[in-house]
């Protein structure tokens, strides 16, 4: 098992509704969580550790993670970042759909395309 990097936050476990793998942006239906598949997911937070389907898992809401993001530019520390395609944290800009249940976090370091990086999240 791999849990992944974070600092103090608020952590809870939830059920699985899929498989889901550490490191990963999850939305919440139904009491149970799952990982996201688009940029118009709304989030819920990451999981810290990976879990089958029916089991639990638990998922960082509030806090710094170091997770996978994915998008087609660098971003600077302070960049908004969102969910993306395979669980991965996506770049976004504050004018997207403008709903705040789509945000995800704020980078606090740069981070390069398609690299992990550091993101306080959002509560």
């Amino acid at each position: 098992m791999t849990q992944i990097e974070y600092g103090e936050g608020r952590v809870w476990s939830f059920t699985a509704s899929t498989a889901i793998t550490s490191g990963t942006v999850v939305a919440i239906t139904a009491g149970k969580v799952r990982v996201v598949a688009a940029a118009s997911e709304h989030v819920f937070g990451v999981a810290l550790m990976p879990a089958s389907e029916g089991k639990p898992v638990p998922v960082i809401m509030e806090g710094i993670v170091k997770i996978q993001t994915t998008g087609v530019g660098d971003s600077v520390g302070g960049a908004l970042f969102g969910s993306g395609a395979g669980g991965f944290a996506g770049a976004r800009t504050n004018s997207q759909l403008n709903e705040r249940r789509l945000d995800l976090g704020y980078a606090i370091e740069n981070i390069s395309r398609n690299t992990k990086g550091k993101i306080k999240l959002c509560w």
